[in-house]
């Protein structure tokens, strides 16, 4: 195998939006943590992709987990580069029993989409180069030496999946599914769906300077089809044995009076709220993690963004015996866009959204040759494919919610992805 490695002067935004569209290739990126990676892989030599066939997705984990094994071998010391791509929350029908969900699933984006690049670029924010790999070949990238000229659109409103009447009647299910023994906590969530004949790298730019954005992801899939996330949450990391689960919960409208946000996200509300999924991620992590090394850190931690402020808690193991496939078998979906308890959440989920949820709230991200991984939640994600675009929204559900506060609050959520597409807000 052919692996060159060297320093490069660090790209501009401009060649990479012309490199994944150009090459087909996936950015990962951080434009708020100081020592954070961005991962660029350009031009696919091998992808793993979702062909609908029920063996196929059956055997993807275990498929995953045994390339990766493959290539770690191969690569030796330049372990510093490896998979990258997505699982769609709809691959839950794959994680548990058979016949415990209606098996509902997205039919725009594969249910799940992993690769190996010919062209890996890494580096930090604070870095002024960055680190060139070449897999398998001895070309390099062309690069696009032109301004993005940001295009006038036009957008239409196609459909929400719940109307805010619907949303607020089913926030009053969940809350009787409560009272009624089932469920502590569901999330939900509705999806709005756009026509539009905005380019890829207009609403990429526009989405890209958005937000604070953690675990940000812009990508081409294949042709027409896109996933740009400005995601702020972390799904889970793993490096050097280590896990740390990052989930959010509680939610307010960013003000001037720091007193008063404070004085809302700290009540008991959302501090359960918090706790129940911090619960949930401990007891999940648990089942591969050493005994007695699961402990809960910095608990609650505030996050602020442009429009939000969340609460958020770390959850950090040892791993005992590193697999892939044990990890995400665990772990995903991700605790916080579900519900507690996991399983009868999903079947409420079902039954309320009615419309198949595809990559949103699934997760993103790397798995390193050196047994590292970085995923995120695919929240505050557009999903642009053949002139539609659509996102989620939604939050968790508690007795203590109050449906039309609940309402106001996925509004809040996507208001940056509303103001980018210059929208009236709907």
């Amino acid at each position: 195998m052919f692996i060159e490695v060297r320093k490069i002067s660090k790209p501009n935004f401009e060649d990479i939006l012309f490199w994944i569209n150009e090459y087909k290739g996936i950015y990962l990126f951080s434009n708020t943590e100081y020592n954070s990676l961005n991962i660029i892989g350009i031009s696919p030599f091998l992808e793993i992709i979702d062909d609908g066939l029920e063996q196929t997705r059956k055997d993807f984990l275990n498929n995953l987990f045994n390339l990766f094994l493959e290539y770690r071998h191969k690569v030796n010391k330049y372990n510093y580069w490896g998979l990258l791509g997505y699982i769609s929350y709809d691959y839950k029908h794959y994680i548990e029993r058979k016949n415990f969900f209606n098996g509902i699933e997205d039919d725009v984006f594969p249910l799940f989409y992993f690769a190996l690049f010919n062209y890996y670029i890494i580096y930090k924010n604070e870095d002024e180069t960055a680190i060139l790999i070449k897999v398998n070949t001895e070309r390099d990238l062309n690069s696009n030496n032109k301004k993005i000229n940001l295009s006038k659109y036009k957008i239409e409103l196609v459909y929400h999946t719940q109307t805010e009447e619907e949303f607020i009647k089913n926030v009053k299910k969940i809350k009787d599914y409560i009272r009624a023994g089932d469920v502590y906590q569901v999330n939900l969530t509705r999806k709005v769906i756009y026509k539009t004949n905005i380019d890829f790298f207009t609403l990429s730019y526009k989405l890209y300077n958005s937000n604070f954005i953690d675990f940000g992801v812009i990508a081409k899939i294949s042709d027409e089809k896109y996933i740009i996330s400005t995601s702020p949450e972390r799904f889970f990391y793993v490096k050097s044995n280590k896990i740390v689960s990052s989930p959010i919960k509680g939610t307010i409208k960013n003000k001037n009076n720091m007193e008063d946000i404070k004085k809302y996200l700290l009540t008991k509300k959302n501090l359960s709220e918090l706790a129940m999924i911090v619960d949930l991620i401990r007891n999940d992590i648990s089942r591969f993690c050493i005994v007695g090394s699961v402990v809960v850190k910095n608990f609650p931690i505030i996050k602020t963004l442009n429009n939000v402020i969340h609460l958020y808690s770390d959850i950090e193991g040892e791993i005992e015996d590193f697999n892939i496939e044990k990890i995400f078998r665990a772990l995903f979906p991700g605790g916080s866009i579900t519900g507690c308890p996991k399983i009868r959440s999903m079947q409420i989920i079902e039954e309320l959204e009615k419309y198949p949820r595809g990559i949103y709230t699934g997760s993103f991200g790397y798995i390193f040759f050196n047994n590292e991984l970085n995923f995120n939640i695919l929240i505050r994600t557009i999903e642009f494919y053949k002139g539609f675009l659509r996102y989620g929204v939604g939050g968790g559900i508690t007795l203590l919610s109050d449906p039309v506060e609940e309402y106001k609050e996925i509004l809040y959520k996507a208001q940056n992805i509303e103001k980018v597409l210059n929208n009236v807000f709907i």
